[in-house]
């Protein structure tokens, strides 16, 4: 029987990837003079990290 190596990440590993997301997330819109919105949206399944989207909006103040 053949066996193949698969490059599945485990549970812990797809949490600290969001974790890290979150931390650049916050790095980049957490400082003075940013406005607007930043979103980040983590997808589980059955307690398992699927997907995790970030999105950030800046207001141009005029």
């Amino acid at each position: 029987m053949r066996t193949t190596h698969t490059t599945t990440r485990t549970r812990a590993e797809k949490a600290s990837h969001a974790q890290a997301v979150l931390a650049e997330m916050l790095t980049k819109v957490a400082r003075p003079g940013y406005f607007g919105a930043a979103t980040m949206t983590v997808t589980l399944q059955d307690g398992h990290v699927q997907q995790v989207k970030v999105t950030t909006e800046k207001q141009i103040k005029v």
